[in-house]
């Protein structure tokens, strides 16, 4: 699409607009002469019957930016729309492909502890043989004789009472 680039200078908005739709063009672009941050907007009034053409008026900065931008001799300038949408999407893939990334480096590391743990646990559990528990000292409870060697009333382990006459098995250790 062809259009024009033009200084604000003395003449009128309007006769800017309507010059460059004579000469052929099919938009134009009007920046101030000066930097400056308030801008007059009655030098832009239009008479909106006269224009067929889209225009608009920009600050000095973006207007020499523009100019920078156009090709030598030929007058041409390259403006090419940034596409907020693709660098969204760049930014979804790159969080998307950190959280794949931990996950699997989660599995890689976590997983086989837990699989280690696990069998540790149910293949080592430890018991002891039946003719070891036989051997053990075993005598009846009666709450009217305690011996000073078995002088608790209540199962170490489980904490209940002993009852009279129950058989109960010496562990090497106190209980």
């Amino acid at each position: 699409m062809r259009f024009a680039l033009i200084v604000r200078g003395n003449c009128s908005f309007q006769d800017k607009i309507v010059n460059t739709q004579t000469a052929g063009f099919r938009a134009v672009i009007v920046y101030d002469d000066r930097d400056r941050e308030k801008v007059d907007l009655e030098y832009m009034i239009v008479d909106p019957k006269d224009i067929t053409i889209p225009a608009v008026f920009v600050s000095n900065e973006t207007g020499q930016s523009l100019k920078e931008h156009t090709q030598v001799g030929t007058g041409e300038c390259c403006i090419y729309e940034t596409r907020v949408e693709k660098s969204r999407t760049v930014l979804v893939i790159f969080f998307i492909s950190i959280i794949v990334i931990s996950g699997i480096l989660v599995l890689i590391l976590h997983v086989p502890r837990r699989l280690l743990y696990w069998r540790g646990r149910t293949h080592h559990v430890k018991h002891v043989d039946d003719k070891i528990v036989a051997e053990l000292p075993s005598f009846a409870f009666n709450s009217a004789q305690s011996s000073d060697k078995y002088t608790r009333e209540v199962c170490a382990i489980c904490l209940e009472d002993y009852k009279d006459g129950e058989i109960l098995k010496s562990l090497p250790c106190p209980h």
